[in-house]
């Protein structure tokens, strides 16, 4: 039987403004009870590339999110998300939202 599920409690959730590929934004740590965490973004002009352990995110190193697109992410407590967008000059946002048993 598979060790994981879908169902989660919503945790408190956050807005990274993600800048450009130059650019890295971090969100703050992740709760103590997180292990998994959902990020969505809904620029239909901009790719994402992001990590929770390497900030230095980007699109040779981070996993990609791509636009109007939701990622649940397996984590461990503490750690946060490291994002770099390919949209120049603008900016776009990823939303994080902490998610529990």
């Amino acid at each position: 039987m598979p060790s994981f599920h879908d169902v989660f409690y919503n945790g408190p959730s956050q807005s990274v403004a993600v800048g450009s590929t130059a650019g890295v934004a971090s969100s703050t740590p992740f709760g103590s009870q997180t292990r998994y965490v959902q990020f969505a973004h809904v620029n239909s002009a901009a790719t994402v590339w992001y990590s929770t352990e390497n900030s230095a995110a980007g699109s040779t190193n981070g996993a990609v999110l791509p636009p109007n697109w939701v990622q649940i992410v397996k984590c461990n407590p503490g750690q946060r998300l490291y994002a770099s967008s390919n949209t120049l000059p603008a900016s776009t946002s990823v939303y994080v939202t902490e998610l529990t048993n």
